[in-house]
């Protein structure tokens, strides 16, 4: 049996360009770019720290300068293996803070086991620096890798996440009985536009239910036959998409999409390099055992994107580019090339001439022995890989059979109260669940469940009172009750969960205190003598489809429920009877 197993997975190891690796790598880390760019631009509201309410001891600004350097190199490709260790520490360190500081989400799972694949995939083999430097010296790197690698890493990325929430998917009445998406939809707090009309199309809220239901349990199956990648590549892409569009985490559900350029076929890329093959060459004479000639040849060559340079190696005396020599003819093979423009510009400059060429002698200056990996060591790496692999992917099952275990033996007819959206990552317990996600994000996965649409959710929005007479709201909800502002993306669990929405009709005056202090601050509005009235709505989750809910929900009054005084930086809370007087 385990001979056949081996045998099967050896079928798909096979060689292939290592192209799509450096393209997630590159998309991976400007995903990271962008998620380091919201955290410093609000860090002390998400990382809490708004003296002298709650102070946080967290090096903030040094872990995110460590990361966004680790991420510039990611990008670049330059000593990649380090940046990604670097990277991987960092992740794991921010994403345990992310749940103690409720800005956690979904995608927080998907940096972890990224983060890691990055440090043994061969992502730098191509467009990279650390390719570029490797060929210079003469380090004949593989340009190739095994579909294997590709196959084991979307499965324990995409797969087992998919997998994960369609199991526990199936263990919910919502979702069994067609409402899964449709609930969501109909409560305006976990929206943030006015695109309404699809929820009152019964027949299409249904089936997008049953097909997310579907599409994420055999996706792990499909990704054994590649006859279905493109197809399931176009439907899972366009199912984050949509989510992106309908719910306020918009720039969260951008991050599993580009995992899938792990399913971008070999043949795209050869289609892709003829399409832009240049049909006007440069010939390029060079001697190879030169090394001043090999490594301006490969310079060039690591930059010749579209194929216009045809090389012609032999025992020539001099490089020479269409009857120039020297520093003329690197000049002339970098003519009408874009990409070859800012080396044709440097070396212009005899200052840039001279420091080449101290780099190319003293620091490149013998030939270094070619790259060559035995085939024993070759074979281990790609079993223990795979052994990885396996092993994730038994955690995975041990993991939900643990839950529902659990669950069945405590209450049969609770058990998707227990497969909770979130396991605290400080919860280190026998559950088998938290060691696996703190490190590669392996969990029983399950966003959208029945217990949070239970019962009324409450949510508070606050306005600020003028001194006309006038409201300003504040940038928490919109007047229609969808979110906006800060109420997004990072922000939104941390918003509307803890600070602004709870199920119980007392609020959370803390969050009132640090929201407002941090609102007046970036406003340059000095805490004193400030008024801000809050409002509540009561939103009751239904049980059953209802056409025209939403409306009904957008219709709802917004009650008063309390007024905020600032004054000489003190704060004072007052309830207030509900009026149900319609403020919009």
């Amino acid at each position: 049996m385990v001979n056949r197993i081996i045998s099967y997975f050896k079928s798909f190891d096979y060689p292939v360009s290592p192209k799509s690796f450096a393209l997630f790598r590159m998309l991976y880390a400007l995903y990271l770019l962008g998620l380091i760019s919201q955290l410093n631009t609000q860090w002390p509201f998400f990382f809490d720290h708004v003296p002298p309410y709650s102070v946080s001891l967290f090096p903030t600004k040094l872990s995110l300068f460590i990361w966004l350097i680790s991420s510039v190199l990611l990008l670049t490709g330059l000593f990649t293996r380090v940046a990604a260790v670097i990277n991987y520490v960092l992740v794991l360190l921010m994403t345990t803070f992310f749940v103690n500081a409720n800005i956690s989400s979904f995608n927080d799972d998907l940096l972890r086991i990224g983060g890691f694949l990055l440090i043994v995939i061969p992502a730098s083999r191509c467009w990279s620096v650390d390719a570029l430097l490797g060929n210079l010296q003469r380090k004949n790197q593989p340009q190739q890798t095994s579909y294997l690698y590709y196959l084991l890493s979307i499965v324990v990325t995409l797969g087992l996440l998919y997998f994960a929430s369609a199991v526990t998917k199936l263990f919910s009445p919502m979702w069994q009985n067609g409402l899964g998406l449709w609930i969501p939809a109909v409560i305006p707090s976990y929206k943030w536009n006015h695109f309404d009309f699809f929820v009152d199309q019964k027949w299409m809220m249904f089936g997008l239910n049953y097909v997310v239901l579907a599409f994420e349990f055999v996706f792990i199956f499909l990704l054994f036959n590649k006859r279905f990648h493109a197809a399931i590549a176009i439907i899972g892409i366009t199912f984050h998409l949509g989510i992106a569009f309908l719910f306020p985490f918009t720039y969260i559900c951008f991050g599993p999409i580009f995992f899938y350029s792990l399913l971008i076929p070999d043949s795209w890329w050869k289609t892709l390099g003829r399409q832009f093959s240049s049909q006007h060459k440069l010939i390029i004479t060079y001697n190879p055992e030169h090394t001043k000639q090999y490594q301006a040849v490969q310079l060039l060559t690591a930059l010749d994107f579209r194929g216009r340079l045809e090389l012609h190696a032999g025992t020539y005396s001099h490089f020479s580019c269409e009857g120039q020599t020297g520093w003329d003819a690197l000049r002339a093979a970098c003519r009408g090339s874009i990409l070859h423009a800012p080396l044709y510009l440097m070396t212009s400059v005899e200052v840039v001439q001279n420091l080449m060429t101290y780099v190319s002698e003293e620091w490149l200056p013998n030939p270094t022995p070619s790259f060559s990996q035995s085939g024993s060591l070759y074979r281990l790496k790609r079993f223990s890989f795979f052994l990885f692999v396996a092993a994730l992917c038994w955690v995975q099952l041990l993991t939900l059979g643990y839950h529902s275990y659990t669950a069945l033996k405590a209450d049969k007819k609770q058990l998707t109260q227990y497969l909770k959206q979130r396991i605290a990552t400080q919860d280190f317990s026998t559950k088998p669940s938290n060691l696996a996600r703190t490190f590669f994000g392996i969990n029983s996965r399950g966003v959208f469940l029945d217990h949070a649409f239970r019962g009324t959710k409450t949510v508070y929005a606050i306005a600020k009172l003028n001194a006309d007479g006038t409201e300003e709201w504040l940038p928490i909800f919109t007047k229609e009750g969808y979110c906006t502002g800060s109420n997004r993306n990072l922000g939104w669990h941390k918003l509307s969960f803890k600070y602004f929405g709870r199920t119980l009709s007392q609020p959370d005056t803390t969050g009132f205190k640090k929201y407002t202090a941090m609102w007046a601050h970036q406003n340059h509005v000095a805490p004193h003598n400030l008024y801000f009235r809050v409002y509540r709505r009561m939103y009751p989750c239904p049980e059953t489809y209802e056409k025209g809910y939403l409306t009904k929900m957008l219709n709802l009054p917004w009650d008063t429920a309390g007024l905020i005084v600032w004054n000489d930086t003190l704060f004072h809370y007052t309830n207030l009877l509900p009026d149900s007087a319609d403020k919009n």
